[in-house]
């Protein structure tokens, strides 16, 4: 039996994957701990299992960390600055933010882990990270192992996140105090969404309002083609890795591989209309890209240097790229070949409960909310 840290245990994805520990791997899990800045509140329905712990601290702080990290058999690293999706009001030290909270965090993480003897970590990162400024669709992990050639197609953030990976990456294999060997695989997953993602709901709200209740998209046939992920599907995912790790640790040890949903890629426009009709918005009307492009280039630059929004229409100039620019996606094959995992393929029961989620909890005067606190919160540790 093992005990598994989490970190960046707040936020939504670690409440799919601790749902889906709960109910899955109570044969080989005696202890969930998870730590994040934010206050832990539980919005998903699991069982009480596995004990769980909530440690509210920023992993920057050494001391305890590695308290959380005594004791501890894996980490399972979600704690991320997680891509600004609009750019309404302008993050001071936004790239200060993505390195810090991406690269260095990751950094002390993997030095505390050598610390404490902790000798099994799953990363997971991000599919788009390392992807350069054009359309990459059906390319297998051989493609993109490191940094691209040509500048990152979301920044600061793709930067910082993938120079993390690859200094995970550069751990594998390192003698640990006790004499055990540093053991890691590191999750690539494509568009994540699921109950209780809080920022792409607020994101979509504040396009919306700033568009007269509609949400612009740039037109084109192949243009905003993504892959996505349900996030209890990248749970499942994980369980995956984490029994691989336990059971032949040597096994594709340092192996990095994409996680989706399926290798098929649908308009984001057309993936997240059910949501923003639940909040009662529309999508549309259909702009030209290089126009909105440009417009929200030259918006993010006066909203940066001058503080004026009134040109601004929601989306940052980075994630409008993103979302509208290109066609994105990946092949499976290499997480096919090494995992007997294969996702729930099934995108109308997935969105339909992110949309039922959206209905209850939506406010119209307050932005999406928890509900429930953690009775097992460390407020001081």
């Amino acid at each position: 039996m093992v005990i598994v840290v989490i970190t960046g245990g707040s936020g939504f994805v670690a409440q799919h994957l601790i749902k889906h520990l709960q109910e899955n791997v109570t044969d080989i899990v005696s202890e969930i701990r998870t730590i994040d800045r934010k206050q832990f509140t539980q919005y998903l329905s699991w069982p009480n299992r596995i004990p769980l712990h909530h440690f509210a601290s920023d992993i920057s702080n050494a001391s305890i960390l590695e308290k959380v990290l005594t004791g501890a058999d894996v980490v399972i690293h979600l704690a991320r600055k997680s891509l600004e999706l609009t750019s309404i009001i302008y993050e001071k030290n936004l790239s200060e933010n993505y390195w810090k909270y991406n690269f260095q965090a990751t950094e002390m993480l993997l030095n505390a882990m050598l610390t404490c003897s902790v000798a099994k970590l799953i990363f997971v990162g991000d599919a788009f990270a390392n992807l350069p400024n054009e359309d990459n669709f059906g390319l297998s992990e051989d493609i993109h192992p490191g940094l691209p050639e040509t500048s990152f197609l979301l920044g600061d953030y793709g930067e910082s996140l993938t120079k993390a990976e690859l200094l995970g990456r550069s751990y594998v294999g390192k003698e640990l105090k006790d004499g055990k060997t540093f053991h890691a695989h590191f999750l690539r997953p494509t568009f994540i969404y699921g109950e209780g993602h809080t920022k792409l709901i607020n994101a979509l709200k504040t396009v919306c309002e700033l568009n007269n209740g509609t949400m612009p998209y740039a037109g084109g046939s192949s243009r905003g083609m993504l892959q996505y992920v349900y996030a209890g599907n990248l749970a499942g995912f994980i369980e995956s890795s984490l029994r691989n790790l336990l059971n032949n640790p040597d096994w594709c040890n340092g192996e990095y591989f994409y996680c989706t949903d399926e290798t098929k890629a649908h308009k984001f426009k057309d993936f997240i209309a059910p949501v923003v009709e639940a909040l009662g918005y529309k999508v549309g009307p259909e702009r030209n890209f290089f126009l909105q492009y440009t417009s929200s280039y030259c918006a993010d630059l006066l909203t940066r240097y001058a503080g004026i929004t009134w040109l601004n229409s929601g989306f940052s100039n980075i994630s409008f790229r993103f979302l509208f620019g290109y066609s994105l996606g990946f092949l499976s094959r290499k997480h096919d070949l090494l995992f007997k995992y294969r996702p729930q393929v099934d995108y109308e029961t997935h969105i339909g409960r992110l949309v039922k989620w959206v209905k209850q909890q939506f406010d119209t005067n307050m932005k999406i909310s928890g509900t429930k606190s953690n009775k097992n919160e460390r407020k001081d540790v």
